[in-house]
């Protein structure tokens, strides 16, 4: 099992969403618990279908309206857990979680802290009180928005020792213990230059006894911060493995979108394309042209992705200099760079979108072309996937036994593509 929690500091950016796709891609959690939305319940309803997942969600409305809007809460799993949310407030989520078929299940508590040190009581009396109704094992987790020592805190103040006794007292009469964190140090930071820099560590999450008797591995990572001034954090039970075995696919030739932002791609058309040779030889050619010059010119991306949030790790684990701020906000902005070509890269392959979108668009305007296509597309790309996967196989005869019913909402325009004859021969361009 696995559990994300991040203070998002708002998800009205572009920026912050290819931030929390690319965060859901690469770690895959099976739960994600978000901070500092900003957002409204019934604007985060996109957030169900991110990277072309299916998740559940449970959120809690931000306060305020426009600029001046502060808080929100989302709290998503995929299918692969069970969860029952049985309490939440402006601050926290609580919830049991089991996995479908298991007699194993934990309760955990998101919270997030009240930063205002006039407040902050009120985190701890909530979790005296969550203590009260629990005997469980018990997961707390997210941003408390205090340290709980002075090595906790780079610049600035002093600690304020009173506010981290007031916090360890809680701990200890909730019988919470903190888990065990690898990556940097401090989860926060301000981002200003030197000598007004501040880091902090205030994502943590915590234990209780019978949780730790039955999952000893649970480890914290601290991910590289990026797209927030709060590292993401995630928590994962060590003895899960998954995916390890996977059959990769051969990559298969595609045209993608986001070349066309970058200089380059057009000079190799042009000079790839030979007048006089024939459509087919042309397209092959200019292909293979544009294979080499991608290589050359973004090498593999998530590979470059990995090493640049790997820099920021290196980055945000030392003192922050002013040299050092530096180095991060130019290696975050080859990041977004590459997170949008990523970003687009996995909007062409949205098959669901895609298709979605054309048969709307026949629709609207009944264009013979659109429907050709589509036929293109199906015939060409996706039907070979279709029958080369075994798992697809599968579905295959359970929709043969199931065709009539399944070709009723499949438009009339679409149905000669779905069940003549794979072998069937496309015309020349």
């Amino acid at each position: 099992m696995s559990l994300q929690s991040w203070n998002c500091r708002g998800l009205g950016s572009p920026r912050a969403i290819r931030s929390l796709r690319k965060l859901l891609a690469s770690e895959r959690p099976n739960i994600v618990f978000l901070m500092e939305t900003r957002k409204k319940v019934t604007e985060l309803q996109v957030l169900r279908s991110l990277n072309n997942n299916s998740y559940n969600m449970y959120a809690v409305d931000c306060n305020g309206s426009g600029r001046s809007r502060s808080g929100g809460l989302a709290l998503l799993w995929n299918n692969s857990m069970n969860v029952t949310v049985s309490l939440s407030s402006l601050n926290h989520v609580d919830f049991s979680a089991s996995f479908p078929g298991s007699d194993a299940s934990f309760f955990i508590s998101c919270i997030y802290g009240h930063p205002e040190s006039s407040e902050k009581y009120r985190t701890w009396r909530l979790l005296n009180s969550i203590k009260k109704r629990t005997d469980d094992p018990w997961l707390a987790i997210g941003d408390i928005n205090q340290v709980l020592c002075p090595e906790d805190k780079v610049g600035g103040n002093a600690v304020d020792m009173s506010e981290v006794d007031a916090a360890r007292s809680c701990l200890d009469r909730c019988n919470l213990n903190y888990v065990q964190w690898v990556g940097p140090r401090y989860t926060w930071c301000n981002r200003r230059k030197h000598p007004h820099t501040i880091e902090e560590h205030l994502d943590r999450a915590f234990t209780n006894s019978s949780w730790n008797q039955a999952w000893q591995n649970t480890l914290v990572t601290h991910l590289p911060r990026f797209g927030s001034d709060h590292c993401p954090i995630l928590l994962e039970i060590m003895h899960d493995v998954s995916g390890a075995n996977r059959r990769r696919k051969k990559k298969l030739y595609r045209f993608e979108q986001f070349w066309l932002r970058h200089e380059g791609c057009e000079s190799v058309i042009q000079h790839s394309w030979i007048p006089g040779d024939d459509v087919l030889s042309n397209i092959a050619n200019v292909g293979e042209n544009l294979s080499e010059w991608s290589r050359a010119t973004f090498g593999n991306i998530p590979k470059k992705i990995a090493k640049l949030k790997a820099k920021l790790s290196e980055i945000q684990a030392k003192p922050l200099t002013d040299d050092a701020l530096e180095e991060e906000k130019t290696i975050s902005k080859e990041l977004d760079v590459l997170l949008l070509d990523e970003e687009q890269r996995w909007q062409q392959r949205s098959r669901a979108d895609w298709l979605m979108y054309a048969i709307e668009r026949h629709h609207e305007v009944g264009d013979a072309a659109t429907a050709e296509a589509i036929a293109f597309r199906w015939t060409v790309v996706f039907r070979p996937r279709l029958m080369n996967s075994v798992a697809d196989t599968l579905a295959k005869k359970a929709l043969v036994a199931h065709k009539q019913l399944w070709l009723v909402d499949i438009p009339d325009f679409l149905r000669p593509f779905f069940v003549s004859d794979p072998t069937v021969d496309m015309p020349l361009v």
